[in-house]
């Protein structure tokens, strides 16, 4: 198929930019309850990989008997466990919560899923240590707010 380029595509023409937003709003809602904030187990599903960076980086800071150093942590994983982890961590939390009655007053929204985790998006956490300074920092493939 030929394409003028000079022209818009025509899947871009079909929904204007308010409808587009709108239909942004209704995945953030699905995947809000789904895996973030608006259900309470879903911050609970991601603690178990929380918990396992944190082990593994108190072993390596602590010394934890062994001669393994892990000093990076990189998760790969379906687009639900990376929400339900970065829920664990406290990222993409609102003050108010998403609605379907709120749409106007969330448009600065935080949890936002095409920032927060788009089609291919992961995760790694890296210890950094130097003489007596110990920082973790966790980096993603996407950008937080």
């Amino acid at each position: 198929m030929n394409r003028n380029l000079d022209q818009p595509s025509p899947w871009c023409i079909v929904f204007n930019k308010e409808q587009l937003k709108l239909l942004e709003y209704a995945e953030n809602l699905k995947y809000y309850y789904k895996a973030g904030y608006g259900n309470d187990i879903n911050r609970q599903i991601g603690c178990p990989p929380l918990k396992d960076v944190y082990e593994k980086f108190e072993r390596t800071v602590n010394g934890g008997g062994s001669n393994v150093q892990n000093k990076v942590t990189v998760f790969f994983t379906d687009s639900i466990t990376i929400q339900t982890f970065l829920s664990a961590m406290g990222i993409g939390k609102d003050n108010q919560p998403p609605t379907a009655d709120n749409y106007f007053q969330q448009q600065q929204r935080q949890w936002r899923t095409s920032t927060l985790d788009p089609f291919a998006s992961n995760v790694a956490a890296a210890l950094y240590v130097a003489a007596m300074n110990v920082s973790a920092l966790c980096f993603s493939s996407t950008r937080f707010q």
